[in-house]
């Protein structure tokens, strides 16, 4: 498996104990005076100063806070809403949405998937072919827009027909996946 005993035990892994060449320095090190040691320390403090500002640094993405619904929105029988705060990775979808959602129920796929979470800018003028957050009589709903109905990809469902006597609200317009 190329693990050490040490490192199966939980002690230092070998890149954190000195090798040979690195014991000869440090009895070098100890070896000579005062200083002698301020001139090693500010050769070494150059080098290393030299060496990190020439390694490319890795941009560590940067974090949003967004609302987040925790009930998910029904690919399905619908669902109520009460909202919380995460935090995401920085994206275009990100940047836009105001919100997260869960998404439960296979009647979105192969768009959309059970357990994936999706952003959400808010937005009650959506068009015909979006996709959408509805709540239809109380129930939270991931659909299409259709014509006086909304759709589900997932062809084993039939579309929710939307009647005038029916409340609905949408809350906004989905912008894709979250990514983790």
């Amino acid at each position: 498996l190329e693990v050490s005993p040490d490192q199966l035990l939980g002690y230092k892994s070998e890149t954190e104990v000195p090798s040979l060449n690195e014991w000869t320095l440090i009895k070098k090190y100890r070896y000579i005076d005062e200083f002698g040691k301020k001139a090693v320390n500010s050769v070494l403090d150059a080098e290393y100063e030299r060496v990190l500002v020439s390694q490319p640094s890795k941009p560590r993405p940067r974090k949003l806070g967004i609302d987040y619904y925790d009930f998910p929105a029904s690919a399905g029988t619908g669902n109520f809403l009460e909202s919380e705060k995460i935090w995401v990775n920085e994206s275009p979808e990100a940047e836009q949405a105001d919100f997260v959602i869960p998404i439960s129920g296979d009647s979105m796929e192969p768009t959309f998937h059970s357990g994936d979470r999706v952003f959400v800018v808010k937005d009650d003028a959506l068009e015909e072919g979006d996709i959408g957050i509805f709540i239809v009589n109380g129930d939270a709903y991931i659909k299409e827009l259709g014509n006086k109905c909304l759709i589900s990809h997932n062809t084993a469902y039939k579309p929710i027909s939307l009647r005038s006597t029916d409340s609905v609200y949408c809350c906004g317009r989905v912008l894709g996946v979250v990514k983790e």
